[in-house]
Parts: C-alpha cells; sequence; structure tokens
C-alpha cells in the first residue's frame, strides 16, 4: 500500500513541475524528495517523470496517479476534518489577490461573516492587474485570485462570478464632455485621456477604442484608480475606469457611461492542484454558497483537469 505522504510529496512536484520548487513547499530537501521520487517509480513499476533541466513534465502513467492520488489525500483530509471539525479551533491566513472594483464589496460580505465564524482567522489582500495578481498566485503567494479576465493559462481552475463590471468615464465636472448622457469613442478625440495600463494591444480596452487606442491623446496610464482620480480632480484629463469605484456624489467628479456599454465579467482563479489550509478550503466553500449555490467539493465546475 502507498503511503500517503509519497502520494503529497509526488502531488506536490505535479504542481509545482519542479522539484526544488517542491522540495521547499514541503521542507525537505531537494535529495530527499528525488529519492523519494525514484522509489515510488520502482515500487509502482512504472515511470511517472520526466524530468528536465529546469521543469520535470508528467507521463501518461503519472497523470493518471495524479488523479487518483489527489483524489485519495482530499478523500483523507475531508474524513480528517470531519472527525477534529467540532473541536478544531480554525486559524491562519487567507491570501487573496483582487483587482479594484466594486465587486469586491460583496465578497468582503462574505468575509465579514466568515470572521464571525471563525475569529482566528485573518486574510490579506493584494490588489493588482490580472497579469501580478496570477504571477503570486502561480508562486503559491496567494491562496485566491479575483479577476477581471479568465486565466489563459492551463495551470489555474477557474469559475466566473454572477458579477460584471461597467466602464465609463471619470472626469471634472467643468471637463468638455462632462455635460454628454454618454461618451462614444469619436466624442474623445483630441480630448486628454488617462487609461489603465493594462489597455493594452489586443485587449477588450483596445478594441472599445477601435483597435487604434495610439490615435488618441493619452497623457497617461495607472495601475491603481487612487492616483489617477487626482488628474481628474485637476481638470488634467478624463479616466476610462470602472463604474461604482470612485465616489463622485458631493465631490466635483462625474461619472459618464460609454457607449457602446462596455462590461465584462468577474472570475474566481485558483491555481491547479493548491494545497489549501482548513480555512482557506472552508472560505472557497462559502464563495461557493453565496456566489454558485454548490458545495465547492461537489462543483464540477472547479475541478482540477488531469489531462
Amino acid at each position: 500500500m502507498l503511503e500517503t505522504r509519497l502520494l503529497k510529496y509526488f502531488l506536490a512536484v505535479a504542481r509545482e513541475q519542479n522539484i526544488t520548487r517542491a522540495a521547499e513547499t514541503l521542507h525537505i530537501s531537494q535529495s530527499t524528495l528525488s529519492k523519494q521520487l525514484t522509489d515510488l517509480e520502482d515500487r509502482l513499476g512504472v515511470k511517472l517523470l520526466v524530468r528536465g533541466k529546469r521543469s520535470v513534465t508528467l507521463t501518461d502513467e503519472g497523470k493518471y496517479l495524479r488523479s487518483r492520488a489527489q483524489e485519495a489525500v482530499d478523500f483523507l483530509d475531508q474524513t480528517e476534518a470531519e472527525l477534529q471539525k467540532e473541536d478544531a479551533v480554525i486559524s491562519g491566513e487567507i491570501k487573496i489577490g483582487c483587482a479594484q472594483m466594486a465587486s469586491m464589496r460583496p465578497i468582503v460580505e462574505v468575509i465579514a461573516e466568515f470572521q464571525e465564524k471563525y475569529p482566528d482567522v485573518k486574510f490579506r489582500m493584494f490588489s493588482g492587474d490580472a497579469m501580478r495578481v496570477m504571477e503570486k498566485l502561480h508562486t503559491g503567494t496567494f491562496d485566491i485570485g479575483i479577476l477581471l479576465s479568465p486565466p489563459i493559462e492551463n495551470e489555474f481552475d477557474y469559475v466566473k462570478l454572477p458579477m460584471t463590471e461597467s466602464f465609463g468615464f471619470i472626469m471634472h465636472k467643468d471637463f468638455p464632455l462632462a455635460k454628454k448622457k454618454v461618451i462614444r469613442p469619436k466624442d474623445l478625440k483630441g480630448f486628454p485621456i488617462i487609461v489603465p495600463d493594462q489597455a493594452h494591444e489586443g485587449n477588450s480596452h483596445h478594441e472599445w477604442f477601435g483597435n487604434d487606442l495610439d490615435s488618441y491623446r493619452i497623457i497617461s496610464t495607472y495601475d491603481l484608480i487612487g492616483n489617477a482620480v487626482y488628474w481628474a480632480e485637476q481638470n488634467l484629463g478624463c479616466i476610462f475606469g470602472l463604474d461604482n469605484l470612485v465616489p463622485t456624489e458631493g465631490t466635483n467628479l462625474v461619472f459618464i457611461p460609454i457607449a457602446p456599454a462596455f462590461s465584462i465579467d468577474v472570475y474566481l482563479a485558483t491555481k491547479k492542484y493548491q494545497v489549501f489550509s482548513s480555512a482557506a478550503k472552508l472560505f472557497l466553500d462559502d464563495l461557493y454558497k453565496r456566489f454558485a449555490d454548490t458545495d465547492i467539493s461537489e462543483s464540477s465546475v472547479f475541478q482540477s483537469h488531469f489531462s
């Protein structure tokens, strides 16, 4: 019978695709891990890994073992948690990377309810664009990502949340376009515009501008919208950004919607085969119950793909 420890070692390597990184996450030496993997292959009589200079890939037998090993480890972890949950104190830190968006409000409501049940759990939040959030998910720095676009890399699992974010322009009430009901791309010609850093060639921001963003008068880009607002307050330009993110009531700022309307979906993402803490698992379950009306352990949408 295979030991659970060996299965967890193998899953760590399959997840990280690198023996050195896997050894670091397991807090063992690289040589110890390599020997354990060789022993596992010898015991099963099959080759599980193709070792490259910088990464390892799974053979067909390795992919099969990964799926069965994950099922076995998940079952054992769930059984242990069920047996201990009455007396266990859930604690630790849950790390979330997210874009700046109004859709974080209902997610923070879930966080508030979660902390009432588990006051020993702390949260750490990082705000950034999708690329940086995915980088931190990839390295295991963060448990969960809340993104404004689905990850394109195969290493992530994701599910669309029942939320959308709409774009428009934030500007000073004295800006020449401030009296318009809606703003169309042609209205912006010649006026100073501030756009997100991620409004680059090939993404949906660029498409709204007619795939000709360089023909507009872009005076600045921004990462997080907080500092960009100061430009609008000084009437230096209008900001292309999300609705309901910058308070305008009682200020010199206004938000003008755009036509054609442009909205994007919100996604919850994690790294495939990520090993979650008990706190993170429970929090993900709460997110699913609130937004997907299902238990995460039963969700077919968020299961890792083993092909």
